[in-house]
């Protein structure tokens, strides 16, 4: 016989293992907020499924010895619902913030990179067009094409400098 103490924990464990799986939710939520088509949808409820599954499990297992009861479904419900309405959309925008914050940082680097091979690059082919010309034009000749070369409204931010020998 399970003394009274210990279905209290019982059941504290379950309003635990509730609140992780409104958690998980919220995960799931912010990852699905992009967007995407039916097999991006099947891969995150996948994931979901498969992390919330043995979560729930280990956490019932431990709170309740695997035994499901009545209280059991009533503090997973319970905890759910807790974590739904009070703490959910203080997780789910910060977790939409931090997946803001990593596709800036991974855009910023993207440009960095395209900058760091583009620009040497275009300066030597700028360098051969000047010796070509005698360096009577130097820079008048490629400077449109440099214009061209530039992806949308990224390489409008930054500032090169001047170019030898104007």
């Amino acid at each position: 016989m399970v003394s009274l103490s210990q279905q209290i924990q019982a059941f504290l464990m379950t309003i635990v293992a509730g609140a992780c799986v409104g958690l998980l939710f919220d995960l799931y939520r912010a990852l699905r907020h992009g967007g995407g088509g039916r097999a991006v949808t099947f891969l995150t409820d996948l994931l979901f499924w498969a992390a919330a599954t043995p979560a729930v499990f280990a956490l019932l297992l431990a709170g309740s010895w695997g035994e499901l009861r009545y209280y059991v479904l009533l503090g997973a419900g319970l905890g759910l619902f807790v974590y739904l309405q009070l703490v959910s959309r203080y997780v789910l925008w910060g977790l939409l913030q931090a997946l803001h914050g990593l596709a800036a940082f991974g855009a910023a680097a993207a440009r960095a990179l395209v900058f760091a091979v583009a620009a040497p690059v275009l300066w030597i082919v700028h360098l051969a067009a000047a010796i070509g010309t005698g360096g009577r034009r130097w820079g008048q000749r490629l400077r449109p094409r440099w214009r061209g070369l530039r992806p949308g409204l990224v390489w409008r931010r930054w500032s090169f400098g001047r170019w030898p020998g104007h």
